[in-house]
């Protein structure tokens, strides 16, 4: 038998491939925990834009930390108390605009996580022209008892011409 001595494998040859075939379980493993993180933080995403839509102030109070820093597109950065304090429901005959994420990029380290993506707003306020608005948006979680919340957060308005947004 190759790689034996007296028909038996030689033991640093057998610590050498347990040594690889742990290192592999723990690379997978890693893989899946980081797949199971993403799909998870993605589909909070998509819970909070449909909240966030409705005015539906408990999807904020579930997404944002207690000690959130929240940097809205001009620059003015707010904390979830503020965030909190202007969330109400659209009232009647109002019009909702919808939300939703395109080209969201992930990142994870430990119990930190990040969600890059392309934030699409669709107006519908019938008195104006219907209107798409775009932002870079990046969001960093973090799992804290066992639940992930946003602890920060950037919005960055996108040029309105595909053109410009490409560059």
């Amino acid at each position: 038998m190759p790689g034996s001595v007296n028909g038996k494998v030689s033991m640093k040859k057998l610590v050498a491939s347990l040594f690889v075939a742990l290192a592999l379980s723990s690379l997978c493993a890693v893989a899946a925990d980081a797949a199971n993180t993403q799909q998870q933080l993605t589909g909070m995403l998509r819970d909070f834009l449909d909240g966030a839509a409705r005015g539906d102030k408990a999807a904020f109070e579930r997404f944002f930390a207690e000690d959130v820093i929240y940097t809205r597109g001009v620059g003015v950065v707010l904390d979830r108390a503020t965030i909190l304090k202007d969330v109400a429901p659209a009232k009647p005959g109002e019009p909702i605009p919808t939300y939703d994420a395109e080209e969201i990029r992930f990142h994870q380290s430990g119990d930190v996580a990040i969600l890059n993506f392309r934030l699409v707003v669709h107006t519908n306020d019938p008195k104006d022209q219907k209107a798409t608005i775009y932002y870079r948006n990046t969001g960093t979680f973090q799992q804290r008892d066992g639940k992930w919340v946003v602890i920060a957060w950037q919005a960055t308005p996108l040029p309105e011409n595909k053109e410009a947004q490409a560059k």
